[in-house]
């Protein structure tokens, strides 16, 4: 009998020994990886990209490569790419300890191809579609389910496989399989092509004319606000509209004392996109970073007061420890005269060890509030600085990425390796 449960231990510990070989990455792996990473962030994102691929290609099944090809991608303002490559690390791994940095280069890059966002917060176990087709609008359903027509804004939906069908008179119908992944919108964005077979409304005697265009509307309550689309002024219409070619357009919205926003618009035949947008201003803005730098340095004063109240209250109890040391270690008077005993060491009486003990317990309330104090008031003042931190749309496109994923371990500029 246990002959047989040893032999059954042995297979299982190989069998364990053979999964854990076989998940460990290659040292070409380990190499292209790393060398991907160092590349980026130097900077080198040619570079970056021919070493990422390579990992890529020697395993796919790891996300790590997928993540900082999407990091290149933000870089590069390839937004379709970025999306792409944090779905795909997004999909071999949620469970990822860095899965909340890869969602967020995913929202980042859907916010600047002028994607919309998700107005809410995912539950477990969901994430979202937004659909859009050229045409619109056309008729859509999911599953077999009626999901009113495009543009569809993004909709939450159990994560899994789900198939989306996009019909719209005059024009061949198309299935779409896709899947949602969770915490995170999946576009499905269809052209639709026109049905050679379709009888033209002409044909009943109706004159008609193809929508080529589109428009753009800008809602903002900044006065003088100046909209230019792909760096030309629009041209607004008696309803607030842009009318513009479909595809994707840079909109650039500035008001005279306010903060320029840009952001990336996509823009389907016959579709109104409306985009609306808070000009701060840049005084009010301009404030609350002052008052946010005050406030964090004010915090690291109390920091300040903590470390040193805290090195005051050790100093104390060492000191109170060290007259008990010496008062109960003290040979008795009748053995040695008290000049002597004094001579050596200085007389202390209880009061001066219950002094030294009063001191380090008051210094140390003293650190500890501090340290408390210190901790709100930097964080309330890191608050007011990320409040008025520059757009998305308004700030350089530096990539926001993760650093590892629980599928292995090793080192970035700062001495990681992760994968």
């Amino acid at each position: 009998m246990r002959t047989i449960i040893r032999v059954v231990v042995l297979g299982c510990v190989l069998a364990f020994a053979a999964v854990a070989a076989a998940q460990k990455p290659s040292q070409e792996f380990i190499k292209e990886y790393q060398a991907g990473i160092d590349a980026y962030r130097l900077g080198h994102y040619d570079e970056a990209r021919g070493h990422l691929d390579k990992a890529r290609s020697l395993d796919a099944s790891l996300p790590g490569p997928w993540r900082w090809l999407a990091a290149v991608a933000q870089a590069e303002e390839k937004w379709d790419e970025c999306i792409a490559s944090a779905r795909e690390a997004i999909r071999l791994n949620p469970q990822s300890t860095e899965i909340v940095a890869t969602r967020e280069l995913h929202d980042q890059c859907r916010a600047s191809a002028g994607k919309p966002e998700y107005p809410s917060i995912f539950e477990d176990g969901f994430g979202a579609v937004a659909i859009t087709s050229d045409p619109a609008p056309a008729t859509v359903k999911i599953n077999g389910l009626s999901f009113g027509s495009t543009p569809v804004a993004p909709r939450a939906l159990a994560v899994g496989d789900v198939t989306v069908t996009i019909e719209k008179a005059g024009y061949l119908p198309q299935t779409v399989r896709t899947a949602v992944l969770p915490g995170v919108v999946t576009d499905v964005d269809v052209t639709l092509a026109v049905d050679p077979d379709a009888k033209a409304v002409s044909d009943l005697g109706i004159t008609t004319v193809e929508v080529t265009t589109g428009w753009i509307k800008v809602e903002t309550t900044a006065p003088g606000a100046e909209v230019r689309v792909d760096g030309a002024p629009g041209t607004v219409d008696a309803q607030g509209r842009i009318e513009t070619a479909a595809g994707v357009h840079d909109v650039v919205i500035t008001a005279p004392g306010h903060e320029t926003v840009r952001r990336s618009v996509r823009v389907s035949k016959g579709q109104l996109v409306e985009v609306k947008v808070d000009l701060r201003s840049q005084g009010d803005v301009a404030h609350k970073r002052k008052v946010g730098t005050i406030v964090i340095s004010s915090g690291l004063v109390l920091a300040a007061v903590g470390a040193v109240t805290g090195v005051l209250s050790l100093r104390a109890g060492d000191e109170a420890r060290n007259i008990y040391g010496v008062e109960t270690s003290r040979p008795g008077f009748n053995s040695v005269p008290r000049a002597d005993s004094d001579a050596i060491a200085p007389i202390h009486t209880r009061a001066d060890m219950q002094d030294a003990v009063d001191r380090s317990k008051r210094w140390g309330l003293i650190s500890n509030v501090s340290y408390g104090l210190a901790a709100v008031t930097v964080g309330v003042g890191a608050y007011l600085l990320v409040k008025v931190r520059p757009s998305h749309e308004a700030r350089h496109n530096v990539a926001v990425v993760p650093l590892l994923d629980g599928h292995g371990v090793g080192a970035a500029a700062v001495g990681e390796v992760r994968w």
